[in-house]
């Protein structure tokens, strides 16, 4: 997978390390008229194997992952480009004085493009590289 294909996100069980081993599983490409993935995690078969296939459909059951999805989807990541650099910058400054309130936000009281931000900020800082969410 090159640098241009990496997901976003790191998941548990994700397929990103297993791709040598699926890819000689999968139907011939043109032999699918539509992909479906409903476990889409950090995307790594989609990537991977079909980005370039249409129509296709990713779904997850992690609402701030998909909401992710679509503001990459949507093209215009200025905003989130701006975001992402500032959690860089202030978590450069202030460690965990920075990651802890980030973590502790309501998603569902921010932008998508917030939202995005505060997943992706979340998942690259987060423990091994993996996000997890507290019930409190």
């Amino acid at each position: 997978m090159s640098a241009e294909e990496r997901s976003f996100s790191k998941t548990p069980g994700g397929k990103g390390a297993l791709m040598e081993q699926l890819r000689p599983l999968l139907p011939p490409r043109r032999s699918i008229r539509r992909y479906g993935e409903p476990f889409c995690g950090g995307g790594a078969m989609y990537l991977h194997e079909f980005a370039d296939h249409r129509p296709a459909w990713l779904g997850d059951a992690d609402p701030w992952l998909m909401t992710t999805w679509r503001v990459i989807q949507s093209g215009d990541l200025g905003e989130l480009c701006k975001l992402l650099a500032e959690h860089k910058r202030l978590h450069t400054e202030k460690g965990a004085d920075h990651y802890y309130p980030v973590r502790d936000a309501q998603p569902d009281k921010l932008s998508p493009e917030e939202c995005a931000a505060r997943f992706i900020y979340l998942s690259k800082t987060g423990f091994n590289g993996l996000r997890r969410y507290n019930k409190g």
